[in-house]
This record gives C-alpha cells, sequence and structure tokens, in this order.
C-alpha cells in the first residue's frame, strides 16, 4: 500500500479530529489553505469556541512540527498517528499548546524537530476529550 503524502495525510488526521468533535455535539469548522495558524475551530452550544492545530504521521513514532504552538487557553494541539492498518482506529492524543511545545525534540540534527510519541503516551490518553471538554465547558 502506497503511503499517503504530506497533504492527504495532514487532511486526513484534520478530518479524523472534525468526524470525533462532530460525534461529541460540537461544530467544526476547518480552516483551508496552508498559511494558517489553527486547522479547525469547535464550538459549543454556549458559543465558547477552542482553536485546534492538527499535526499528522501515517506510521512513525514521531509528529514532525514546523513551528511552536500558540499557547492561549482556547489552544490545543492534535497529535493524530493514522497507521497501516485499515482495520484498527487512528491514535489521537490532545494536548494544550504550551505543553506540546515543551515535547518538542531537535531528536535528528539535520531533520525537522518534532514530538515524540512516546513522551506524549507517557501523559496522555489515546481518545481522551477531557481537556476539549474542560475548555469548552467551562
Amino acid at each position: 500500500m502506497k503511503e499517503p503524502d504530506s497533504q492527504q495525510r495532514g487532511l486526513a488526521g484534520e478530518y479524523y479530529v472534525a468526524f470525533f468533535l462532530s460525534r461529541l455535539g460540537y461544530d467544526i469548522g476547518i480552516t483551508i489553505g496552508r498559511a494558517k495558524v489553527f486547522d479547525m475551530m469547535a464550538t459549543c452550544d454556549t458559543g465558547r469556541t477552542i482553536n485546534i492545530q492538527v499535526k499528522s504521521t501515517y506510521h512513525g513514532y514521531d509528529w514532525l512540527v514546523a513551528h511552536k504552538f500558540d499557547i492561549g487557553e482556547n489552544s490545543i494541539v492534535a497529535l493524530v498517528r493514522l497507521g497501516q492498518d485499515p482495520k484498527r482506529q487512528p491514535e489521537l492524543y490532545f494536548l494544550p499548546g504550551n505543553r506540546a511545545n515543551e515535547l518538542i525534540t531537535h531528536k535528528y540534527q539535520n531533520h525537522s524537530p518534532r514530538i515524540g510519541r512516546s513522551f506524549v503516551q507517557k501523559e496522555f490518553k489515546d481518545h481522551d476529550f477531557e481537556i476539549i471538554e474542560r475548555i469548552l465547558r467551562r
């Protein structure tokens, strides 16, 4: 099976996050284009909004990062590991922007900075929506 290119991988991750958040009853707005701060916004029935930056990987153990994430109180980073097996559910982790920034490493000097999956799994649970609920239901 051919590995999706970075644009396809990014879109797949964004739509995966949007799918789950819409199942929880949030209105989702996905931003268009490449030069954007956030990939989507989720709004609850009270009008509160959260901004989400999505990073996706296909089967790797790191998420590549081009720049620091927004650390506003309504900003979240969603990390999606799509996986090669179409019968298995992708992994999905939600992190506050400031914590995501702290997890960025320069593991390989000649490559882009990244966030390691093993560090994320030590602190965050797969498909845990508690941080989203906490911010939107304050």
